[in-house]
């Protein structure tokens, strides 16, 4: 009976110490990615800055199709990019840097270019396909 009472007890005093701590996320700065990559037209992309304090953005490559909306703010925000069609063949990149409390952090932000592969399966394509690939390739396994 004394064991009983002696536990009841102590989970009594065990429970009543016990107190959820307030915490809260604090960073002076992080960002919510390393890379985008966006398709070949104009489009417009949001960045999510996490940071306590002032923070700023800005295009280290002074590449100019990175064409910066908004690029600072005070705490936690968007950070917001706008960049033209990509009419050349090849893709493009630029890097972004982000500074806040003496910390800087980098996004890589690139674009996909105009080259797409154009395909047209017809009886014909597909008749030539059999002609030069297959049946040379059935005559090696023949005489193999």
């Amino acid at each position: 009976m004394n064991r009983i009472i002696l536990l009841l007890v102590a989970g009594i005093l065990l429970l009543a110490g016990c107190q959820k701590e307030d915490t809260t996320f604090n960073t002076d700065l992080a960002l919510d990615s390393r890379f985008i990559i966006l398709n070949q037209p104009a489009d417009t992309t949001k960045i999510v800055v996490y940071s306590d304090r002032n923070w700023t953005m800005e295009n280290r490559d002074n590449a100019p199709w990175v064409i910066v909306q908004k690029g600072s703010g005070l705490g936690t925000a968007y950070a917001i990019v706008e960049v033209p069609a990509n009419t050349d063949d090849y893709p493009r990149a630029a890097t972004l840097v982000f500074k806040a409390a003496g910390k800087m952090d980098t996004l890589k932000l690139g674009q996909r270019g105009l080259v797409t592969p154009k395909i047209a399966i017809t009886a014909t394509s597909v008749a030539r396909l059999r002609q030069v690939v297959l049946f040379p390739l059935l005559l090696t396994q023949v005489y193999l």
